[in-house]
């Protein structure tokens, strides 16, 4: 039962690194405006396109105040 509780807990860790890492790449990657704002992945068919979301989940905004950014 804890081999399987610590392969649950790395394979967690490892989703969120490897989700905080993208955020960050695209961050420094991408420029925020203009014809930078996608970047061709493989060839002419298939691209990424940076939006940034001003919400939290599903684009639901609680709004101005800092308590929002904690929940």
């Amino acid at each position: 039962m804890k081999k399987q509780l610590y392969i649950v807990l790395i394979t967690v860790f490892c989703i969120l690194l490897l989700d905080q890492i993208m955020k960050i790449w695209v961050k420094t990657m991408f420029d925020y405006a203009g014809e930078n704002s996608t970047m061709p992945v493989f060839g002419s068919w298939f691209r990424l396109l940076y939006i940034e979301n001003q919400g939290m989940a599903f684009g639901t905004t609680f709004g101005a105040s800092i308590w929002p950014n904690w929940v």
